[in-house]
């Protein structure tokens, strides 16, 4: 059992350890006219970049550069905003190139398992993902500390929008950016 490994391993025994606590950042609420000195503790800032190849025969995207920035205020753990940034800048990938929820006649979704689904898969990430982190003062925060994850997320879509643009001439405006979508937008061309 895993308890016998801790407590010969750690001299201690296994279990949960569950720490409760909250931050509660100073909040004015809007006068009369709608007006606040502070509407949000602190501001997202951040920006995305991104090369694409894009298939004229299948109209597939390919993402095969990310670069991401974004201000964190502190970084309590470098290596956890490091990977915030890239898990953000990912699961925006999958809205922006594959999600989209079908629904029949009825209402029922028609595609509810993940064989239906499409999300990023391994072969499916950029190759190269760089991330940035801004480091700022930040005083609303935890330790200084800013959101990070929804941060990574803001520049993604218009990114790849504006880079599939660039390489084919076409503009789509709807998500997700699909082989079918951006094949139908070449043929239209």
């Amino acid at each position: 059992p895993v308890a016998d490994v801790f407590r010969k391993k750690y001299g201690m025994r296994a279990g949960s350890v569950t720490g409760v606590g909250n931050f509660i950042p100073p909040y004015t609420p809007p006068d009369a006219n709608g007006q606040s000195d502070n509407a949000t503790p602190f501001w997202m800032v951040g920006a995305t970049g991104v090369e694409v190849e894009v298939d004229s025969e299948t109209g597939r995207v390919r993402v095969t550069r990310l670069i991401n920035v974004a201000d964190v205020g502190t970084p309590v753990n470098p290596r956890i905003v490091e990977t915030q940034l890239s898990g953000g800048a990912i699961m925006q990938l999958g809205f922006t190139l594959f999600e989209k929820m079908l629904f029949d006649g009825e209402g029922q979704l028609r595609n509810a398992s993940l064989a239906e689904y499409k999300i990023p898969g391994m072969l499916d990430l950029p190759p190269e993902i760089t991330n940035e982190a801004v480091v700022s003062e930040q005083s609303t925060g935890p330790f200084g500390a800013k959101g990070v994850g929804e941060t990574a997320t803001l520049g993604v879509s218009p990114a790849v929008a504006n880079a599939v643009h660039d390489a084919i001439g076409v503009r789509l405006t709807e998500l997700p950016l699909s082989a079918e979508a951006v094949f139908q937008a070449l043929a239209r061309k």
